[in-house]
Parts: structure tokens; C-alpha cells; sequence
């Protein structure tokens, strides 16, 4: 991925808001309009009540922010789609966002089960072969993070 792909794609992740389209979105069991999509951003940030959400002051501002803002810039990165009825819908690469940005968020809260220095608790080369650099099961250049024997850059 080239750095300008990379920026994009920090940018599309660095509101918290457009985060929870994403996840909205990608629990939700069918596109939802974006009254629906405010309405469950709203219950899901206020822990509310269903019934007390139409009413609710925040769900109209996340609906217009919503339509003039996080919706736009998702849809033009890829990450979501417009149906033909207007409804919103997480795309194949905005549900693997998702999972990428669940994942780091949880790295970052200290869920260290799949942590690359081997310190988690998933470990697929114990610490001290890491430290080394000696091992039969995987070398990383530590310098570019690519597997050593990697040598056309394409992870296989």
C-alpha cells in the first residue's frame, strides 16, 4: 500500500465518528438510511433506550454531520456504499477496515494475545528465539517487518 493509500486510509479511521458508521454498519443485518444509522450511533454512544432515541437531541446533529460530512468521505474511500433506495452499506475492504481498526484498538487497550514481539499470550516463536533472530519457523527483517525469506515483498 503507497503512503497516499495509507494517509487516506488514517484519515477515514482518525474520526471517531465515521469508526462508528463503520461499525454500525457492519453488525447491522441489512443496509440501514442514514436516520437509522444516527439512530443506532446514538443508542450505541448515549447507552439509551430504542424508544428514547427519535426524540433524543443528538440523533438530528449525527444525522446531518452523517450527511454532510463522515457518509461522503467514507463512500469516496471505498469503505461504504449507497444503495439505490438510499440506504448505506459496508463494503468487502470497509468490513476489513473495521476488523483492522477493532483489532488495533484492542492492541492499544493492552489485548496483547497476538502481539509480534511474543510477549502476548499467542505466541508463535517464544521470546528468546525471537531476541535472537535464530529461528527455523520465521525470520523478520526487523528493519522492514517482511518475513526474511519474503524476498519479492508479497508476504506468500
Amino acid at each position: 500500500m503507497g503512503r497516499e493509500a495509507m494517509d487516506t486510509l488514517y484519515e477515514l479511521l482518525s474520526s471517531e465518528r465515521r469508526r462508528d458508521v463503520l461499525i454500525t454498519l457492519t453488525s447491522a443485518e441489512r443496509p440501514l438510511a442514514r436516520d437509522e444509522l444516527a439512530r443506532r450511533i446514538v443508542v450505541r454512544r448515549q447507552r439509551l433506550l430504542r424508544a428514547d432515541v427519535p426524540n433524543h437531541p443528538k440523533t438530528k446533529k449525527v444525522e446531518i454531520s452523517l450527511g454532510h460530512v463522515h457518509l461522503p468521505k467514507l463512500e469516496n474511500g471505498g469503505l461504504i456504499d449507497q444503495t439505490k433506495d438510499g440506504r448505506y452499506d459496508v463494503t468487502l475492504l470497509g468490513q476489513d477496515v473495521e476488523r483492522a481498526a477493532r483489532a488495533f484498538k484492542k492492541a492499544l487497550n493492552g489485548d496483547d494475545t497476538n502481539r509480534l514481539d511474543g510477549s502476548g499470550t499467542n505466541q508463535f516463536i517464544d521470546n528468546k528465539t525471537w531476541q535472537s533472530g535464530k529461528s527455523s519457523q520465521l525470520s523478520i527483517n526487523r528493519r522492514s517487518g517482511v518475513p526474511a525469506n519474503d524476498v519479492d515483498g508479497d508476504n506468500c
